[in-house]
């Protein structure tokens, strides 16, 4: 019995679809793509609940015939090449013949379409079952509309990231493709709400400050050895914490390549801080023969013939046009942390605060412990262990992880009185990746009993009102993106559980601080009130003993 198999046609349209339609974002750029290569100078899209539910793209491209909307659907059917030759030199968006029989297989599809001269047509695929061409209703163009993507794959569903995380993605690729593709009218309605509308008078710079709010920024069009540069860039005033807002586009198309995004950073050499980016879009156009696009069916990664001469032409060209640019300190800079590291006041209920335990010093405890207490500190080692003698024992207490253990259960018992706050005068913007910000805007409450209040800016931007005291000493933005990617690598199912974790570890003191005494006392006696004063949260031991005998017999005196 033969054990090697051709797979049925419908599951092999669903494997394809896994490679070309990852995401509802996959969906979109494809039927933008095939609007563009159709000659469309409009483009209107629609989605509900994150693409999920519906994606619909319109065009006013020059439609396909009605004897070959059936086609349209099949695998390897494509309009774009006749012969081998073909392949190597596309001056489109794409050749494969996959993404309308992918996207068909695993969906409610429904494809209208006319060209001039001819009547209009309509065909209906149910997840990869094509009914008959009916005729059609529709003006010159082209209507494609997806219904309850991946419903009949519900693996590939269930691995399908929040509705606003797949509608941000949505809108950050049309915002993208609007700036590169600026001589086409686009319009955007999410949830019949209108979020992007741009005219063909929009120019590259244009659409990109008005999707990224960015104004200091330069527009290029240069060329260096036949390969042609238009950009927009942002001054150097403008400091970006990740590379992820460099967005390339070749030859009209939006692509993914480290490359080319290192080629942007490095014309800013010495113009921005260490581990500081700039922000902009970067479109390139070169000779396609120079360029392979189809090396992966998602199109988002190319392979050049040869990619030194693009990335030094892209590199040259950056470098030379942002020397010319006034570059001035004046204008809107999204966050500027040296600007604001002092201009914050405290909220009444605050009495004191000190740089290194600000919890411990408040008018709320006595300085030292009384003379009834059991417990009694007798100092610091290393800067980094408390000795105390209890009950006719010697305690080693490790200082970071008592105070570890003392934060974690306030930050879990919180009743929203125990984190001191510090109210800035001007919000710190802070850019996130989509799973963080829906992280962040699913958890305002949570955030806020550790000391956040935090609110949504727009994009992927949030907006940090008011800081817990233990950080505002420090860079906030960094101590706030390290909390979040510290939560990522350590979370659990319960939020706040893991969230709190993570705070009460980035913000308890560390080895190697000198405790005053009061500090030191204080630390200890809140160490054992909590519910388990010897194993921190992590479940590393907080405290070695030793008796009193055990010391006496290293003396020989018992």
């Amino acid at each position: 019995m033969s054990e090697i198999k051709i797979l049925d046609q419908k599951i092999a349209n669903k494997i394809a679809a896994g490679e070309v339609v990852e995401r509802p974002f996959n969906v979109v750029k494809e039927l933008v793509e095939n609007a563009v290569d159709a000659g469309a100078t409009f483009i209107r899209i629609d989605i509900f609940d994150g693409g999920l539910g519906l994606i619909k793209v319109t065009d006013n491209g020059r439609g396909i015939l009605p004897e070959d909307l059936k086609n349209a659907v099949l695998r390897y059917s494509t309009s774009k090449i006749s012969n081998i030759e073909d392949v190597y030199r596309i001056n489109t968006f794409g050749f494969r013949g996959e993404a309308l029989a992918a996207i068909s297989s695993v969906s409610d599809f429904k494809i209208e379409s006319k060209r001039e001269g001819y009547e209009a047509a309509e065909l209906q695929v149910y997840f990869g079952r094509v009914g008959e061409t009916k005729p059609g209703k529709i003006q010159n163009g082209t209507t494609v509309t997806v219904k309850n993507l991946f419903e009949n794959v519900p693996a590939r569903r269930k691995f399908i990231k929040s509705i606003s995380a797949e509608q941000r993605e949505i809108i950050r690729f049309v915002k993208i493709f609007s700036s590169i593709n600026h001589n086409i009218e686009v319009e955007l309605f999410v949830d019949e709400k209108n979020v992007i509308t741009f005219s063909k008078y929009d120019s590259m710079k244009d659409r990109f400050i008005s999707s990224f709010g960015l104004n200091n920024v330069f527009y290029i069009n240069d060329n260096h050895n036949n390969i042609k540069i238009e950009a927009v860039l942002s001054l150097p005033n403008v400091q970006r914490n990740r590379k992820d807002y460099i967005f390339v586009g070749l030859n009209n198309r939006v692509i993914k390549d480290f490359a080319l995004t290192q080629a942007v950073v490095q014309a800013y050499f010495r113009k921005l801080p260490q581990n500081k980016y700039p922000a902009g879009v970067v479109s390139i156009k070169i000779n396609p023969d120079a360029v392979d696009v189809n090396v992966h069916p998602t199109k988002m990664n190319v392979k050049f013939l040869n990619d030194r001469d693009v990335f030094s032409a892209v590199n040259k060209i950056i470098s030379s046009n942002l020397g010319k640019q006034q570059l001035s300190n004046s204008g809107s800079v999204v966050y500027r942390l040296d600007n604001i590291q002092t201009n914050y006041f405290v909220k009444e209920n605050i009495i004191n605060y000190s740089s290194s335990v600000d919890e411990l010093v408040t008018s709320s405890y006595s300085d030292t412990f009384e003379e009834k207490d059991e417990i009694k500190v007798i100092g610091q080692v290393f800067d980094s262990v408390i000795l105390v003698e209890k009950d006719g024992e010697v305690y080693f207490i490790d200082q970071h992880i008592a105070h570890e253990r003392v934060l974690y259960e306030k930050f879990i018992s919180n009743t929203n009185n125990f984190v001191t706050k510090i109210k800035l005068v001007e919000p710190i913007i802070v850019e996130l990746s989509d799973n963080d910000k829906d992280i962040v805007l699913n958890n305002l409450n949570n955030f806020l009993r550790l000391g956040f209040e935090l609110e949504d800016f727009g994009g992927n931007f949030i907006s940090i009102l008011s800081v817990p005291t233990s950080i505002v000493h420090k860079n906030i933005e960094n101590e706030f993106v390290e909390l979040l990617n510290e939560f990522n690598n350590n979370k659990s199912d319960n939020f706040l559980d893991s969230l709190s974790l993570t705070m009460a570890c980035k913000t308890a003191i560390k080895a190697g601080e000198k405790l005053t005494d009061y500090e030191m006392s204080k630390i200890v006696k809140d160490l054992f009130e909590t519910k388990n004063p010897y194993t921190c949260p992590h479940g590393r031991p907080i405290v070695y003993k030793m008796s009193k005998e055990e010391i006496y017999k290293k003396f020989h005196r018992l």
